[in-house]
C-alpha cells in the first residue's frame, strides 16, 4: 500500500479526529453518520422544495435532508442556516428549517447542497418519512422512475 502521509502524519491525523470525537462526540455523530438511505426523485411521487420561496432542484432526499442541485440564486456556505424551507408531496405541505452540511462543485460549474432538515413539529417529520417509507418500498420494487 502506498500513502502520501508520512506514518507521523497519518498519526497526528488519526489523533486529531479521535479527539474531537471525543471532546464532542454529538456534533462528530450529527457531522459523520447518515441516519436514513436517500432516494432520488421519483416521478410518480415528486419532492417539490423551495428555499425562501424560490423553487430548488432536488437531487434526492432522506428522511433528515435533502440534495440540492446549485442554482445562481442558491450560493450557499457550509453551516448557513435556512429558515424557510418548503416540502411539498403527495398532498402535504411541510415546513422546516435546515443547515447546509456540505457544498460539492464539479469541473462543469455546477453544485450541490447537502441540507440537514430540522422539523419544527413531529407530525412534519412523521410525515416526511412515511413519504420516504413509500418511495423506498416502490424503489425496491422495481417500480421507481427518476427523472435523471
Amino acid at each position: 500500500m502506498i500513502s502520501n502521509f508520512d506514518n507521523n502524519t497519518s498519526l497526528n491525523y488519526v489523533k486529531d479526529i479521535t479527539e474531537a470525537i471525543i471532546d464532542q462526540p454529538n456534533e462528530s455523530y450529527r457531522a459523520v453518520l447518515r441516519k436514513s438511505f436517500r432516494v432520488p426523485q421519483d416521478d410518480a411521487f415528486p419532492l417539490r422544495v423551495t428555499v425562501n420561496g424560490l423553487e430548488a432542484e432536488l437531487v434526492d432526499s432522506s428522511e433528515n435532508g435533502i440534495k440540492l442541485l446549485y442554482k445562481e440564486d442558491m450560493q450557499w456556505d457550509v453551516d448557513q442556516t435556512l429558515e424557510r424551507i418548503e416540502l411539498a408531496f403527495m398532498e402535504q405541505r411541510v415546513h422546516a428549517s435546515g443547515v447546509v452540511v456540505h457544498s460539492f462543485s464539479t469541473d462543469s460549474g455546477a453544485a450541490t447542497y447537502g441540507v440537514r432538515l430540522n422539523f419544527p413539529d413531529v407530525e412534519g417529520h412523521n410525515a416526511f418519512k412515511e413519504y420516504h417509507a413509500v418511495i423506498r418500498k416502490r424503489l425496491f420494487q422495481g417500480q421507481h422512475a427518476t427523472t435523471a
